[in-house]
């Protein structure tokens, strides 16, 4: 059996077979294969800046990797299918195939002359069902692929993700973004004032969660009406069993209250169906231009009373 998933902004549909079960766990509790968000090292690569892109994968066996580009796609409906042809690409520009490696490197050698000229070009073409409209007011948005294939359980399943690039036709704008990083992970008894990170979780009591990210991974950048504005961040707290007081925190520059970013409630409630012996946290932090970064922990479980 293969089920294929299409996997962007961190939300994934049932796209291709009709083999998606309705009873699938909620989306922040990591059972089994997962992809959970694809980076890059550089969301804005600038011109022959090699970009690194990689997945953050939980579970399954034998893993296979296929990683590929493209400026034009048909969207999900149609798991990403590129629309415009290499050879339409003329000189500058690098094969559609990025290789079968756990990460793909690509590094685009073309002149903001050529990327706006092609984003121009792409504008004309008919757009498919479910796409938005080209906007090439900062440059050229392309599309990163992969698809990748595992066994779980006896089965083939493959996943299919994508990760936005933005290639700038003004090499020197403002618009230049990099990736927010968390510096550290904790978890501590609720109320426990001796500020030290928990050596390991026991069943039934609550836990302060706490992020390091510093206010400096907020970045501005002009808005449409060329006023600076101030990034939103968000962070997925993606587990493998317990209770989350919020699924998502963000940080609204609107509302000015960081720590909003960086706390969070957790428990392991007695009808928890958490089996095992240690707990993974998996934290993804993004931006809303497309910066995107993790970061992971483990701790280990008390037995049950």
């Amino acid at each position: 059996m293969k089920t294929i998933y299409a996997l962007a902004t961190g939300v994934a549909w049932c796209a291709l077979t009709s083999a998606c079960s309705t009873d699938l766990p909620e989306y922040d509790h990591v059972e089994g294969f997962r992809l959970l968000t694809i980076a890059a090292d550089h969301p804005t690569p600038q011109k022959d800046q090699e970009t690194t892109v990689s997945a953050l994968v939980v579970g399954g066996e034998s893993l296979e990797y296929r990683w590929s580009w493209c400026p034009f796609s048909a969207g999900a409906f149609e798991s990403y299918r590129c629309l415009f042809p290499q050879d339409g690409l003329g000189a500058g520009w690098p094969s559609y195939e990025l290789g079968t490696s756990e990460q793909a490197k690509v590094s685009f050698p073309a002149s903001p002359e050529q990327i706006e000229r092609l984003c121009q070009e792409l504008s004309m073409l008919p757009i498919p069902d479910g796409r938005s409209p080209m906007d090439c007011s900062l440059g050229l948005s392309v599309l990163v692929k992969l698809e990748l294939k595992a066994q779980v359980n006896g089965e083939l399943r493959e996943v299919i993700a994508v990760k936005r690039l933005m290639l700038l036709s003004d090499p020197d704008t403002a618009h230049i973004n990099t990736n927010p990083q968390i510096g550290a992970f904790s978890v501590r008894l609720e109320n426990d004032g001796s500020g030290q990170d928990s050596d390991s979780l026991q069943w039934l009591k609550k836990y302060d969660c706490s992020l390091s990210v510093s206010e400096d991974m907020v970045e501005e950048y002009p808005d449409e009406m060329g006023l600076m504005t101030s990034e939103r961040l968000v962070v997925t707290w993606f587990r493998s069993g317990g209770t989350i007081k919020n699924t998502r925190t963000a940080y609204l520059p609107s509302e000015d209250d960081f720590t909003a970013l960086t706390k969070n409630t957790f428990e392991l409630e007695e009808e928890d169906k958490f089996q095992g012996d240690e707990m993974k946290f998996y934290l993804v932090l993004r931006d809303d231009r497309g910066g995107v970064s993790w970061m992971e922990k483990s701790y280990p479980v008390k037995e049950k009373n």
